[in-house]
């Protein structure tokens, strides 16, 4: 056994589960046996893993990660604005009513197929420091504390879009050796 489960997002082998010390929830499959796979079809990926001869090293690409306070308001018509504490976390960005309540995500983004871009004040009802992330249901407009914050959010977020659409080469590698 491999001593890891990945789940499919769109042509990625993204791990869910991993008895690995240097693997965490979220990592991307980016080489098998020193053969780069991260802009290969999924199937193709997976056929390596599946007809492996020891040994086998595969290599991963860590997503960012990174958590704290944004004010948010959803592309609903009447939301409104409202402070919830956000996490960056493999392929998806939670968010809970504050830091504490960490076993209840009151809401959830899946970052494949989505896109974010700065948000000028007068398209976020005159707030600074905003970024949109854009989903095939719609997304939200999160305002950060600082002009600093906003673009280190949209960094890691838009990091975290284009590597699991296959587009983003340029993230640090973790290898796993079995």
């Amino acid at each position: 056994a491999l001593g890891l489960a990945s789940e499919r997002i769109g042509q990625q082998a993204v791990v869910q589960m991993s008895d690995k010390d240097n693997l965490k929830l979220g990592d991307v499959l980016d080489c098998v046996n020193d053969e780069r796979v991260l802009m290969d079809h999924y199937d193709d990926k997976i056929a390596l893993v599946s007809n492996w001869t020891p040994p086998l090293k595969l290599t991963f690409r860590r997503l960012p990660s990174m958590s704290g306070n944004l004010v948010k308001i959803s592309m609903i018509p009447n939301s409104k604005w409202r402070t919830r504490w956000f996490s960056l976390e493999g392929s998806k960005l939670l968010y809970r009513r504050n830091k504490e309540d960490k076993d209840y995500a009151k809401g959830e983004l899946s970052l494949y197929a989505c896109s974010v871009c700065l948000v000028k004040p007068s398209e976020a009802d005159g707030r600074l420091f905003c970024f949109k992330v854009l989903t095939t249901q719609g997304g939200m407009i999160l305002q950060a504390e600082s002009e600093r914050d906003m673009l280190q959010w949209a960094a890691a977020v838009h990091h975290t879009t284009s590597l699991l659409n296959g587009t983003l080469r340029g993230l640090k590698s973790t290898n796993a050796k079995k």
